[in-house]
């Protein structure tokens, strides 16, 4: 009887306590998941390196080079420098927004060519910045941003032909601003509340123009020029305010 009495209390009392505990277990909802919300603004720094090539040709091969030659000069140097932008996330994984970056720069490389009268000459290129203004588009998973992005370039650059660099002086020189395009692509982490780092490849094309160097005495020298320009970079972004969640979709 007082075995019976016993069990009939056990079965009531876990009768109870099932539902109470049922309560206090976690349930899977979309509050109780959250992902990072990348919309928002950012500053941050870069370093990094670049390779490329810059192609030099005479336009009339009379200055530095027979008609229709190319030399093709190989640069390479390292880059450093910083990056503003704003993001938006919406619908509800998809990130766009807009960057503008700038980069102080080594990137240099020297070729020689032939000159029709006089030789050798030595054609030697140095890009001392790079600077783009972008727009990028990305997905996002949580603290992840996988992106594109695309837009204008700009790069400082100094030209020099000389038929001996060891005699102290350049025959001819250039220093110009050149207008292009760039795209690129690269992948953004959360790392810590309002810090996340990035890693980017970027490609520069700087275009083909006739470029009109300038010799001590005023006399100029055309030379045709193209330039393109490959950049790895490493990064951080700080994001201004308190990072935001948004529910998962699940």
């Amino acid at each position: 009887m007082n075995k019976r009495l016993f069990e009939g209390i056990a079965f009531i009392a876990l009768g109870v306590s099932m539902p109470a505990m049922a309560a206090d277990m976690p349930v899977k909802t979309a509050q109780s998941v959250s992902i990072f919300n990348w919309s928002g603004c950012h500053v941050g720094a870069h370093v990094g390196g670049a390779s490329g090539r810059t192609e030099f040709s005479d336009p009339t091969g009379n200055n530095f080079a027979p008609q229709g030659a190319v030399t093709n000069v190989r640069v390479r140097g390292p880059i450093g420098g910083g990056q503003a932008g704003c993001d938006y996330q919406f619908a509800p994984n998809w990130v766009a927004g807009l960057e503008a970056d700038f980069s102080l720069a080594d990137i240099k490389g020297k070729g020689i060519s032939d000159d029709p009268v006089f030789g050798h000459k030595n054609l030697l290129t140095k890009t001392h910045g790079l600077a783009s203004a972008t727009g990028r588009l990305g997905y996002a998973v949580d603290g992840t941003l996988f992106y594109a992005k695309g837009g204008a370039a700009w790069a400082r650059d100094r030209f020099d032909i000389t038929a001996n660099p060891s005699r102290g002086f350049t025959d001819w020189t250039a220093v110009k601003t050149r207008t292009g395009w760039t795209a690129g692509f690269g992948i953004e982490g959360v790392i810590r509340d309002n810090w996340s780092v990035k890693f980017e490849f970027d490609h520069y094309d700087l275009g083909t123009r006739n470029v009109a160097l300038i010799a001590p005495d005023d006399r100029p020298k055309d030379a045709i020029i193209k330039q393109q320009v490959n950049a790895v970079k490493i990064g951080i972004n700080y994001r201004f305010g308190t990072p935001a969640v948004v529910g998962s979709p699940y």
